[in-house]
């Protein structure tokens, strides 16, 4: 049974890579590549006026999305540079298709230290389906078309931890003691690309002493932190700074301008910083925090139960069979998810690209390497059936969103994922841009409704357009004014504790829906020192004789009779938070 959804959950997998295969180049995307050829091109990352015409026209005349930091020698590119120092060679022998290349064989790579752990452990035939399940049962396939770290950072956390387990369990030996050394270099590499992995090296080396392996504790920590300064020392070298997190940073494009001597581009980093805020002590919120953690395991954009199916099968078989090791393992896995609901609770569900939590991601291996025994094949199969529902859904989902929707995030615009709850902290999700309207965020976050500069169109029968409320002040209605056209119709609306019908008569009308109380609240990262109420409201329009209904968003109360004619409330500037 479990091989033959292995069968059914392989070619859903392939259906969704053919349907997502035009997607372009998303999120940070754009830096990495940035970087990449930047270090190619002059051998640094500093961002020049060659940086500055690659970003002009690069993507056939579309300019690219770069994330720049300033440091005390000028502008430099604003992310880790291992990425960047291993892609290269590969860049120069096949181009922007290298990274690709890259990704695969890091992860092929990989592999090889988890199958041999893994048969240890049991059959070759139950320690092949556990390892394909662990790829397959996961987001980890789809991040190997993404040429960005994501899936560099997986590589080295399964094939670093695989190296470690392996030479920690293994006899005395300088083989072991070389295992661990390597796998402990790789864990260092990838703390330096995220910094939350520096919990997976620490429990490597407290799993090695707390299991008596001192000589092997040592060399882990010895190469872990070689590794982790080597890869910190070149972004000191290369960028200006260790951590690009920690500096004043922005994004830029070709509305914006790039900071080569332009005003209004340098204003950027104070005006949209995208600092990192996180200190060292937690900003405890235990209701934020508790929203957060269950939107960590059921979230739309990064749920675990429903971008990592084969989670909880690992983590079962993992705790049925623990001793010393695994609980430090499962120990590091913990402190990077509480990292996330702790200390950046509203930011870990990301920007517009956010796909299956991909900050879990260099977190997923330490499950499989902390098992004792292999899974069961009755857990196993529980993994690929949730796999396939998952899948089909996401597949469906692809083929019928609208054209404008076709990105990252179309898998989750109908079916199973469009009955878990949204989030997310973009400015952009799927070619929708946030609005600005009398000092509040407002914006749809799917593809069920047309927007344009000054109003909103809800076509009759659509399905139920979600609306994304973000007010600084607190308020309980949403006014809106709606012309349904010249035979009416029906709003129809709801939030997450009510809703109801509103009837509409011909012509433009206003109209005020109450509010369930907002017990989301929580700041956007490019605007951190402002607290937002935020709600997510479903608007539909219905009518026999079809058309649409135009909407418009008005943020204080009615004065004068409401019109949707050209003078509606004033439109910021779409890339520039309120204030």
């Amino acid at each position: 049974m479990a091989w033959a959804l292995a069968g059914i959950g392989l070619a859903l997998a392939a259906g969704l890579a053919a349907a997502g295969r035009d997607r372009g180049v998303w999120g940070d995307e754009d830096t990495y590549l940035g970087m990449t050829a930047s270090l190619a091109r002059d051998g640094d990352l500093a961002f020049g006026e060659a940086d500055r015409e690659w970003a002009l026209t690069r993507r056939n005349g579309t300019p690219a999305t770069l994330i720049l930091q300033r440091v005390d020698t000028g502008v430099s590119y604003s992310k880790p540079v291992v990425y960047a120092l291993v892609a290269v060679p590969f860049y120069g022998l096949f181009g922007e298709a290298g990274l690709v290349v890259l990704n695969v064989l890091l992860t092929a790579a990989a592999l090889v230290p988890a199958w041999l752990f893994l048969r240890r452990l049991g059959p070759a035939r139950r320690a092949a389906l556990t390892l394909l399940t662990f790829v397959a049962c996961g987001v980890l396939p789809f991040y190997l078309g993404w040429r960005m770290s994501d899936a560099v950072q997986a590589a080295f956390s399964l094939g670093g931890l695989a190296l470690v387990v392996v030479g920690l369990r293994a006899a005395s030996g300088r083989r072991s003691l070389a295992a661990v050394a390597v796998g402990a270099l790789l864990l260092g590499l990838l703390a330096a690309m995220r910094f939350p992995g520096l919990a997976l090296m620490a429990a490597a080396v407290g799993g090695a002493l707390w299991a008596g392996r001192r000589r092997r504790a040592a060399a882990a920590a010895l190469a872990g932190l070689i590794g982790f300064g080597l890869a910190s020392g070149a972004g000191v070298a290369l960028t200006g700074s260790a951590n690009p997190y920690k500096e004043v940073r922005a994004s830029f494009d070709a509305e914006t301008g790039y900071p080569l001597g332009e005003t209004a581009a340098w204003q950027r980093f104070e005006e949209v910083p995208a600092t990192q805020s996180a200190g060292w002590l937690p900003r405890l919120d235990w209701t934020r925090s508790a929203y957060s953690g269950l939107y960590y395991l059921v979230g739309r954009h990064t749920g675990i139960l429903a971008y990592f199916p084969a989670a909880l099968a690992l983590l079962f078989a993992a705790w049925g069979g623990r001793d010393r090791l695994t609980l430090a393992l499962l120990a590091g896995l913990a402190a990077i998810a509480l990292f996330y609901l702790l200390w950046l609770p509203e930011n870990y569900f990301g920007g517009s690209t956010a796909f299956g939590n991909r900050y879990f991601l260099m977190a997923y291996p330490a499950l499989l390497v902390a098992l004792r025994r292999l899974p069961s094949p009755r857990s196993l199969a529980l993994a690929w059936g949730v796999g396939v529902v998952v899948g089909a859904s996401a597949l469906v989902s692809m083929t019928m969103v609208v054209e404008s929707a076709a990105p990252s995030q179309s898998h989750a615009a109908a079916g199973v994922f469009r009955l878990l709850p949204t989030e997310t902290t973009a400015l952009r999700v799927d070619g929708f841009r946030g609005r600005y309207w009398r000092r509040d965020f407002v914006r749809f976050v799917d593809p069920f409704a047309d927007d344009d500069e000054k109003r909103f169109r809800l076509a009759a029968g659509a399905p139920a357009a979600e609306l994304e409320l973000a007010f600084r002040v607190p308020r309980d209605t949403l006014r809106l004014v709606i012309d349904p056209g010249e035979t009416g119709g029906e709003l129809v609306w709801r939030d997450w504790l009510g809703g109801g019908a509103r009837a509409l008569v011909p012509g433009p009308q206003g109209v005020e829906l109450p509010l369930s109380p907002a017990w989301r609240r929580h700041t956007y990262w490019w605007h951190v020192p402002d607290v937002y109420q935020v709600r997510t409201v479903r608007l539909a329009f219905r009518s026999e004789a079809g058309g649409e209904a135009v909407v418009r968003y008005v943020g204080g109360p009615f004065k004068r009779r409401p019109r949707v004619g050209g003078d509606g409330p004033a439109r910021r500037p779409p890339d520039r938070p309120p204030g």
